[in-house]
């Protein structure tokens, strides 16, 4: 899943201080949901974001089914913590709860794919993997196709809802008086790198 986020730059740490930053921000989220800063508020959200795809990429990185299904399963709960937590992010300055939902929408379509779309990936990985040999060239093909259709309408949703966050993101900053960066997340890379294997 290839997740766009915005960041805020206050000084240049690397992209591995920005990580744990963001991933720290999320887990103080998931004990305390409510903010006084903008800027926290918003890192929160990127965090429960960088929590997800560090699974996602963790899931991307192994060939072995079992694996890949036991990593599918984190990736799974993780989304479900961050949709929890999101729920319960607060900050007095989200005129009317905007950035929030834009949030929640696009967790609760994380959730919706890595619970439908891509457990029939998995089934399909699962398939091809184990019974290759079984398969005719057509069939193969098929299967195939069927997981190239899958991936690139999650794509073209996904993008539509990254769209729509941005939108949402970049308002909240002006509304709360700071600037979001144009720099890409520093897991965007290895993301892209993930997509484009």
């Amino acid at each position: 899943i290839i997740c766009s986020f915005l960041l805020i730059i206050a000084c240049p740490p690397t992209n591995e201080q920005k990580i744990n930053d963001y991933v720290n921000t999320a887990q103080k989220a998931e004990e305390n949901g409510f903010f006084n800063d903008a800027i926290e508020y918003n890192d929160a959200i990127v965090g429960i974001q960088t929590k997800i795809t560090l699974k996602i990429l963790a899931w991307g990185q192994t060939d072995d089914i079992d694996e890949m299904k036991s990593i599918l399963i984190d990736v799974q709960q993780e989304i479900k913590t961050g949709l929890n937590t999101a729920k319960q992010l607060s900050f007095n300055g989200d005129s009317k709860s905007k950035l929030k939902n834009g949030a929640i929408k696009l967790l609760e379509f994380y959730d919706k794919v890595f619970n439908n779309e891509y457990e029939k990936l998995m089934l399909l990985v699962e398939q091809l993997t184990n019974d290759a040999e079984s398969f005719t060239e057509e069939e193969y093909i098929s299967i195939a196709l069927e997981m190239g259709k899958i991936i690139d309408q999650v794509s073209v949703d996904e993008n539509i809802l990254d769209t729509e966050f941005a939108k949402l993101q970049e308002q909240f900053a002006k509304d709360n008086g700071f600037v979001l960066s144009d720099e890409s997340h520093p897991l965007q890379d290895m993301l892209d790198e993930e997509i484009n294997y």
